[in-house]
């Protein structure tokens, strides 16, 4: 008898019976939300579980309510199964229970009528096999909360793990307590021995950070679901870009019913849905350059005037001249918004060049800029052979004839990757300079964007005179303080020195309070300075905690923590530390960016294969798998981005360290 008991596919089906057996008349018709309850409540099984039975057996019949965990038992948890099933006596498979009756099995048992509740409850919702031991109904269900770190603690979890540790008194410094000695302080505080003792375990264990207050082991998850169902709300969403909440609510709740999981509600889908962050997102959806422009990690590179750079560019000037060209040349307006070419050396933030044109730029124009850049004479004490010259791909800036002017002169044409304008920030950065400051306050100004443009402006100056007044403010510019620098454009070029930042101090619990901070793609701004670390890549877009020692300035290091853990000492860029950072690092941090982003995609993915893998089988045929998730359009045309990444301005930069 003992033997066919315990044989799984006999006992399984004997589970599948009884289930059905409580079920009752919920099993044949239909039913509404109160007489669901009711029937719970009265098999005293929990309402979400017998919900679960109720869908999964509409769904498959008797075979979806056998359990498909179990296996064989040996022969020391069969007797003590036996004898605990024995101890429940009839109302381990009664098909309705009392609380008188439960009052009974206490007393018979001289058990207490919480434990009743918990092993009768064990056994009506896991059958015979919830009896055994490795099944112990004090197990957790989730792992303990890690400890949080102390510099993540406000002032009131501070002032609680000060009271907690003075409550110890000595005998946090005694190697051993004995009882005696746990009952006097106990007393003493006015506290329980156990809350003693638990203090002592958790101090000696971990020592200040033992006493810190826990947060709930379920804080940030969805109640009642798996990790399992979780996830796969995540793979459906992520596999489908257009798909609503409902949508995706549905087809969960349909592989939940088929995997005999609890169904999640369509609050809960929406919450996990809105919990994704929006990098995965964009990379899961196929819209690389979006998250390249949002979310991508990137480095602000510093030149110390060891390495000459010029940036070369040109933009459409936002005001209006006299076209005084030839009639044949001339708009019919008799007004244009000329060209501006400037190459500007990236280390001082001085304009080497500045070429004004009524036409596009072409290539005589970027080398007639260039040209300008290099001579050096008495009223232009700035200039030279740069090591590089950045442009970007347009084909005026690549064209053979400027790129046999940089061989024959021996500078390195460095094209940057297309659609970055962030790489050759230095430039785009004046032009904004220039918008604001100078062609704004000129008569004839346009806005760029049409939206805010003055429909009646009307051209004032010539070019000859929209010249000259540029020169003027080029002159005042480089006289200028400049912000990055500290000091003037012509004096960095001059000096082609910069301060010696300070040694950097190990930072402990003397530090600042903890501030707020949201990772950016450059790093964290803290104190009007920008830091950075190769981690902080992964967590663009996400909130950390930084502090920073007391300092009459903004510090070369702050600590960084998030999720109540210490994540890396971020340093200043501007820094000696900021300045060493090398091109394979900023790369690494890229990379590593995106080869997280990509492990959570890859895992909420397969998580609903496996799913569908699962489905098929119990089903013994084919599922129809929800449609293919949409692929990004493939621009075809000829300017569409090859197939292999062509390497960027930091891919190329690693070279010269080599």
């Amino acid at each position: 008898m003992i033997v066919d008991i315990f044989k799984p596919e006999h006992a399984s089906k004997h589970e599948a019976q009884r289930r059905l057996k409580l079920l009752g008349d919920l099993a044949t018709g239909g039913h509404s939300y109160d007489e669901l309850h009711s029937r719970a409540r009265a098999t005293f099984v929990p309402t979400k579980i017998f919900k679960a039975w109720l869908q999964t057996y509409e769904s498959k019949g008797l075979e979806g309510l056998k359990p498909l965990e179990w296996t064989e038992l040996d022969e020391t948890a069969q007797r003590i199964v036996l004898e605990r099933y024995h101890q429940l006596g009839e109302l381990a498979d009664a098909e309705v229970i009392t609380e008188e009756q439960i009052a009974v099995l206490a007393d018979r048992n001289n058990w207490s009528l919480q434990t009743a509740q918990r092993w009768l409850r064990r056994c009506r919702v896991g059958g015979l096999w919830a009896l055994a031991p490795e099944n112990h109904p004090d197990k957790r269900r989730h792992p303990p909360t890690p400890k949080r770190a102390l510099a993540t603690l406000d002032e009131a979890d501070l002032e609680e793990v000060y009271r907690r540790r003075d409550i110890l008194g000595e005998l946090a410094n005694q190697p051993t307590a004995t009882g005696a000695q746990v009952k006097a302080r106990a007393q003493q505080m006015g506290v329980s021995p156990r809350t003693i003792r638990n203090y002592l375990r958790d101090y000696r264990q971990h020592g200040l950070a033992g006493l810190v207050p826990q947060e709930r082991s379920d804080k940030g998850r969805c109640h009642a679901l798996s990790e399992r169902i979780v996830q796969i709300v995540e793979g459906i969403r992520l596999s489908h870009a257009d798909w609503s909440v409902r949508a995706v609510y549905e087809a969960a709740c349909q592989k939940a019913q088929l995997l005999s999981e609890v169904a999640p509600s369509e609050f809960q889908v929406r919450s996990i849905c809105n919990s994704i962050p929006e990098s995965v997102l964009l990379l899961a959806d196929g819209r690389e350059d979006e998250f390249r422009s949002r979310y991508r990690g990137c480095y602000r590179i510093r030149f110390d005037g060891t390495y000459i750079v010029y940036q070369i560019d040109h933009t459409r000037v936002d005001v209006l001249v006299k076209d005084i060209r030839a009639q044949r040349y001339r708009t019919r307006s008799g007004e244009i918004r000329p060209w501006l070419t400037t190459v500007i050396d990236s280390s001082s933030r001085i304009v080497m060049a500045g070429l004004f044109g009524y036409d596009r730029p072409d290539r005589f124009t970027v080398a007639a800029a260039i040209r300008e850049a290099l001579l050096v004479s008495d009223e232009k004490m700035f200039g030279g052979v740069p090591d590089e010259i950045w442009v970007d791909r347009g084909k005026e800036l690549v064209s053979r004839h400027v790129q046999q002017l940089a061989i024959e002169l021996g500078i390195t044409l460095q094209p940057c990757a297309p659609h970055q304008p962030q790489i050759r920030g230095i430039g785009e950065r004046f032009f904004g300079t220039l918008n604001t400051r100078l062609w704004s306050t000129l008569p004839g100004y346009v806005n760029s964007n049409v939206v805010g443009r003055n429909p009646n402006a009307k051209a004032e100056l010539t070019l000859a005179e929209l010249v000259d007044r540029f020169e003027t403010f080029i002159d005042r510019y480089h006289n200028e303080v400049h912000s990055e620098t500290g000091q003037t454009p012509l004096a960095y070029w001059r000096d082609n020195c910069f301060a010696e930042p300070a040694n950097p101090r190990q930072l402990d619990m003397l530090l600042k309070e903890p501030e707020h901070r949201r990772v950016i793609k450059v790093g964290i701004k803290y104190e009007n300075r920008v830091y950075w670390h190769s981690t902080l890549p992964a967590l663009v877009g996400k909130d950390v905690l930084v502090r920073a020692e007391p300092h009459y300035a903004a510090p070369d290091e702050i600590e960084v923590f998030h999720r109540g853990k210490w994540i890396c000492t971020a340093f200043a860029t501007d820094s000696e530390v900021g300045h060493s950072v090398t091109p394979q690092e900023i790369s690494a941090a890229q990379r590593e960016q995106r080869t997280a982003i990509r492990r959570v995609i890859t895992e909420a993915r397969d998580a609903l294969r496996d799913a569908d893998r699962e489905i098929e089988q119990q089903k013994g045929k084919p599922t129809d798998t929800a449609p293919t998730p949409p692929q990004p359009v493939r621009d075809k045309s000829p300017m569409a981005k090859p197939k292999k990444r062509e390497p960027d301005l930091l891919d190329r930069l690693a070279g010269l360290d080599e």
